[in-house]
């Protein structure tokens, strides 16, 4: 019944910011929210019931401490949706008049972000050991660039061909060999592009769900046919080779080790942690905020901070840090979601803060993207979407991601005003030469 309970409750939430937002819910960092937290601590609570048997590590928490924890995150998820709803109903009333009509096509060139994607993808997909700057920029560079470069692209050709781009950038990224990065990167574009006003459809949706949705099984079969060494240090005909047998397991119906169905309920479980940390709650202190100013650490780039590597597992690795704070049972796969993160910091109190503000922030962030243009905006709402559907990376994901989208502005902004700088020089470089040509012209 409480869990129940708990699932109305989400329910509830979700409507709250669908009705607030209407046809444009995609493009707000906020809904995405949303809908990735009831992914993670409701649907998959739902698949855990219909599934024969139960995941890997659930038997481990009792049902009380799970039951209590869905129905704590669902009341998180509410006071998000209500303080975001109300918030943006504020500034939505207040700069109607202030909105721009559509993207400007031209604020950054695809085929200039295209140079930039094309050598971070080809070292990610290496297999190649290049050293720590060279992983660490691919690292940072690669999917925002690829998510920028379609849609930079699609804003200038229309959305007419958004299909098609989605295709062509499912595949590319497939073979990175990440079933979320293959969703990830599919919905960042759409939701740029319903957040520059440039009209995609439900259909368009629709498909690009379908897509990702059939990727993911290519991928799962894969890794069970040849196993996961391919997508992590092969090159790109290893990678391109495993996807092939992947597709053929898919055909031919190979057995896998999950259902779609089990891999749903036991792969995005964001509630096992979260249950976890609410029972040890019970007689050990919270954990503060020591884990997470370790995380603003780890942004410091290594030649300001060279030592940084050399800490202890725990200060590198926040869910580290807390399986070894709060005694959890070590060598698990945890789904540490932003929401189970915040709990562990500060407990029920801590989140409920948490999320009221976090609610007000997002509320005024994309009532920002929403009115803004600018190469900074664009770049911040990529970075924004990333770090919304990227739940299950916890709070690392934003100090991180946003430490690349800072130096990608940079970049941006040097190779811009470069190319300013040389447009404005003049045009006859050898004046007195041009004049001997054209007078030898007339003789």
């Amino acid at each position: 019944m409480v869990l129940i309970l708990g699932l109305l409750i989400q329910i509830i939430s979700l409507i709250l910011v669908l009705r607030q937002t209407r046809s444009r819910w995609i493009a707000h960092t906020g809904v995405l929210f949303v809908i990735f937290c009831i992914l993670y601590h409701g649907l998959t609570e739902i698949g855990n019931l219909v599934v024969s048997r139960e995941g890997p590590f659930r038997w481990m928490v009792s049902d009380d401490d799970l039951e209590e924890w869905v129905l704590l995150v669902s009341f998180a998820i509410f006071l998000f949706s209500f303080i975001y709803s109300w918030k943006l109903k504020q500034l939505s009333s207040q700069n109607v008049a202030k909105m721009l009509p559509s993207y400007v096509p031209g604020i950054i060139s695809w085929k200039l972000l295209m140079a930039l994607t094309i050598p971070a993808y080809l070292v990610k997909t290496s297999g190649v050991q290049l050293g720590y700057w060279a992983a660490g920029l691919s690292n940072q560079f690669v999917i925002v660039s690829i998510i920028l470069t379609s849609f930079t692209f699609l804003a200038e050709v229309g959305s007419a061909y958004v299909v098609p781009v989605i295709i062509v950038q499912a595949l590319v990224v497939s073979l990175i060999g990440n079933r979320l990065t293959v969703g990830l990167t599919c919905i960042a574009v759409l939701s740029l592009l319903k957040r520059h006003q440039i009209s995609i459809t439900l259909r368009q949706i629709i498909f690009a769900v379908i897509l990702v949705g059939l990727l993911s099984v290519v991928i799962s079969t894969a890794r069970v046919t040849v196993g996961r060494e391919p997508f992590l240090c092969g090159d790109l005909r290893r990678r391109g080779t495993a996807m092939e047998s992947g597709l053929m397991g898919v055909i031919e119906a190979a057995p896998l080790d999950e259902s779609p169905l089990e891999t749903f309920a036991f792969r995005l479980d964001g509630n096992c942690f979260g249950a976890f940390v609410h029972q040890r709650l019970a007689h050990t202190p919270c954990a503060g905020l020591r884990s997470f100013w370790n995380n603003v650490s780890m942004t410091v780039p290594r030649f300001l901070n060279p030592l940084k590597l050399e800490r202890s597992a725990a200060d590198i690795n926040e869910e580290t840090y807390m399986v070894i704070h709060y005694n959890l049972p070590p060598g698990l796969d945890y789904i540490h979601t932003t929401l189970g993160i915040l709990y562990s910091y500060y407990g029920t109190t801590g989140l409920l803060i948490t999320v009221i503000f976090m609610g007000w922030l997002f509320a005024i962030i994309d009532n920002w993207l929403l009115t803004n243009r600018s190469i900074f905006a664009l770049l911040v709402g990529s970075g924004l979407t990333i770090c919304v559907i990227s739940i299950e990376a916890g709070v690392a994901i934003y100090p991180n991601t946003f430490r690349g989208i800072l130096t990608l502005w940079l970049l941006l902004v040097v190779i811009s005003n470069v190319r300013q700088s040389i447009s404005k020089r003049p045009k006859e470089l050898f004046p007195n030469k041009q004049r001997r040509l054209s007078l030898r012209g007339f003789r």
